[in-house]
């Protein structure tokens, strides 16, 4: 299509490729090849998409505070040689996070240089996630102070407690049911079931498996150079799913054991988002699952918090955490 309105040799607009997207064509592997390509293949004429996207989460805000919190986002980009770029994830949760701030005090002020201390303070009062907000907004104008764009800083020595971490909890016996009926018809879900639930593995662990951790004739998979016994199930699970990776990606060169139509044709893990959308419709996250499985461990081996921190690699707080769900009794107690 692409070569059906170009003359040999002329390089391709992104926007073209773009252009794509309506007949289902996926633009980003067209892009991908072109880049490849070399230079001069393809012209690169689309706006940045974080630059359009924070654009547009500012855009109710004031001038005079627009062009102040630019200054803030071009230091999170590294235009700062003293500081480090942040990741775009972080750049978008800063800016999601501080966005209700920020329509606040545009009801009142043209300027954050107007911002009070008791401003911050009243605005955080309330937030479910008050701690990542303070870092927020100390993070903004510790910024604009050094760039001096404010006068004063009113975050200056602003600490909030971190909330209490909530109580594991196991899963319904009912949510586990459908889980179980629904991976019966889909390899991925009974693949990522076992890992998540009877391995413990957390998402970012199951997206990261590779082929070679995985030794099934001696029934074991190796986990940060830990092996680790593999059960009938999980053994079962991984197998099947290891027949149908070999039937839709006969050919693929991606060491990962989960794959998708996208990152089968490259060496990169499937996506969080994916592996999210694979538990849609359930109720039950990966997370969760996890949480059932030491929560299980806990209560059959005595709540041991030291087994338990071996077993999984938890911190030695978070194994007490999980003991002290199942036996409230190894509280301990200060005088």
């Amino acid at each position: 299509m692409l070569a059906g309105c170009h003359e040999p040799g002329e390089p391709i607009k992104a926007s073209t490729v773009q252009s794509l997207r309506a007949a289902k064509i996926p633009v980003l592997r067209v892009t991908e090849v072109f880049t490849i390509a070399g230079d001069g293949f393809l012209i690169e004429d689309l706006p940045d998409s974080l630059t359009v996207w924070i654009t547009h989460q500012l855009a109710d805000l004031p001038p005079q505070m627009r062009h102040e919190l630019q200054a803030w986002i071009a230091v999170l980009r590294g235009d700062n040689p003293r500081r480090l770029a942040r990741q775009r994830a972080t750049i978008v949760a800063r800016v999601h996070a501080l966005r209700p701030f920020l329509l606040d005090q545009a009801a009142r002020y043209d300027t954050l240089r107007q911002v009070t201390r008791r401003d911050v303070l009243n605005w955080l009062d309330g937030r479910t996630h008050r701690s990542n907000d303070a870092c927020a907004v100390r993070d903004l104008f510790g910024t604009l102070k050094s760039q001096r764009l404010v006068f004063t800083n009113p975050s200056h020595r602003l600490h909030i407690a971190r909330p209490h971490l909530k109580t594991p909890t196991p899963l319904d016996p009912d949510a586990l049911r459908q889980l179980g009926h629904a991976a019966n018809h889909n390899p991925a879900l009974r693949v990522t079931l076992a890992l998540g639930g009877v391995q413990a593995l957390g998402p970012a662990q199951i997206r990261r498996v590779l082929l070679d951790d995985i030794d099934l004739p001696n029934r074991q998979i190796d986990l940060n150079g830990a092996a680790r016994t593999l059960d009938t199930f999980t053994t079962a699970a991984i197998t099947a799913y290891l027949a149908y990776r070999h039937d839709r990606w006969p050919h693929t060169s991606n060491h990962h054991l989960l794959l998708t139509r996208r990152s089968a044709h490259d060496h990169t893990p499937v996506s969080g988002s994916w592996l999210k959308d694979l538990f849609h419709g359930l109720p039950v996250t990966v997370g969760q699952l996890r949480i059932d499985r030491i929560l299980d461990e806990a209560r059959n081996t005595g709540a041991d918090p030291l087994h338990l921190t071996a077993m999984f690699g938890l911190t030695g707080q978070t194994g007490l955490r999980y003991a002290t769900a199942v036996h409230p009794e190894h509280i301990p107690t200060t005088n």
